[in-house]
């Protein structure tokens, strides 16, 4: 799961200055990863006993090769700030691969 600490020690940022642009770039990943795959952030899961729902992480949403793909998204766009940039092209394409929609 991407998280901002994640994110941090990925770009190697130990200050806090920067933590509400890389949450905003994170939470942008996270919205292309699961729109371009398909594959939803969250599922609801029922109790079987109390009947009651939760919403919790969907465990095929958190895969080493999507988070990579998360963190170079999130690198490229952290190295490229103040430009128009989408993200990384390399990232769209391990999404395209991992989609459970077709492509066309």
């Amino acid at each position: 799961m991407i998280t901002l600490e994640k994110v941090k020690e990925f770009l190697n940022i130990d200050f806090s200055d920067q933590d509400a642009l890389l949450q905003t770039y994170i939470d942008r990943v996270k919205y292309r990863a699961s729109t371009v795959t398909g594959i939803s952030q969250t599922i609801i899961e029922t109790d079987p006993i109390t009947l009651v729902e939760s919403t919790v992480p969907n465990p095929d949403f958190d895969t080493p090769e999507l988070d990579g793909a998360m963190l170079e998204d999130i690198a490229h766009m952290y190295a490229n700030r103040g430009e128009s940039v989408t993200g990384s092209d390399t990232a769209f394409a391990t999404y395209r691969r991992l989609s459970k929609r077709p492509m066309f």
